[in-house]
């Protein structure tokens, strides 16, 4: 019963996983993947945080977009400092990798917090926040070894 079988990966080790060939599906307009990053939060973060939980009601909501932020921030820079290696296995048996370096834009915190804001805007004016588009929070660039 394991959850991560059941969803078509399986997880080798603390570093890796595996796409079974089966789940995958090409046919899909946008394929997600969550990469789970430990970090430690700086103390900037850690107040709004603990602000936050603190907080309710319109206080609450007005400090909510400053400490996600702080937070994602935090993490984007832990991000930054990983390496991404994906490789593919063909049907013929032969495999191909590449290296990735993933980095947060410039103003990350500032572009996240813009958009959250902007996200409970709309959520409070128009009950939804259908049509809003993710910010381009990220680069990915290919490390080639010379």
């Amino acid at each position: 019963d394991d959850p991560a079988v059941e969803n078509g990966y399986s997880i080798n080790s603390k570093n890796t996983f595996t796409v079974h060939y089966d789940s995958q599906d090409l046919r899909e307009s946008r394929i997600n993947c969550r990469l789970l990053v430990p970090f430690t939060m700086q103390e900037e973060a850690q107040t709004l945080l603990k602000q936050l939980m603190h907080s309710e009601g319109d206080e609450f909501m007005s400090i909510m977009p400053s400490a996600f932020a702080a937070e994602a921030a935090d993490a984007s820079q832990a991000l930054s400092q990983s390496q991404l290696k994906a490789t593919a296995t063909f049907a013929d048996g032969s495999t191909q990798s590449k290296s990735y370096a993933i980095a947060p834009i410039d103003d990350f915190e500032e572009a996240y917090r813009a958009y959250l804001d902007e996200e409970r805007a709309l959520q409070k004016e128009q009950g939804t926040t259908e049509g809003l588009e993710e910010p381009k929070l990220y680069t990915i660039t290919e490390i080639v070894a010379p």
